[in-house]
């Protein structure tokens, strides 16, 4: 089994881990007592922590500003309005952000 980037991410590529990605199968445990997903509490606090950016990651984080801006400029002019328009833009616009989480959690960009 590979490695994962984030213990939430499941091998097949979705959100949420099913038991088979995980080794184990699904156990009715009441709420309070299930087990964590993280093999480290530090793992969870992580993802929720402000992480400011060194040097590096300010330089990083302009970088991919400005691919990401000038990528949805070019599928605002060539794209017609409508769903699936509007539907590129937000999913560039999560790709941004996941892209900059990336950095921030990074610690060499940290």
């Amino acid at each position: 089994m590979e490695p994962k980037p984030y213990p939430y991410a499941a091998s097949d590529g979705s959100d949420l881990p099913a038991a088979a990605s995980l080794g184990t199968e699904p156990r009715n445990l009441p709420l309070g007592e299930q087990e964590s997903m993280f093999d480290n509490p530090k793992e969870l606090s992580d993802l929720f922590q402000y992480h400011p950016p060194s040097q590096a990651g300010v330089t990083t984080h302009g970088i991919l500003s400005g691919q990401f801006i000038e990528l949805a400029r070019i599928v605002d002019s060539h794209c017609p309005n409508g769903r699936e328009k509007s539907v590129a833009m937000r999913k560039l616009e999560e790709a941004k952000m996941w892209a900059s989480a990336g950095v921030a959690r990074n610690p060499i960009t940290r």
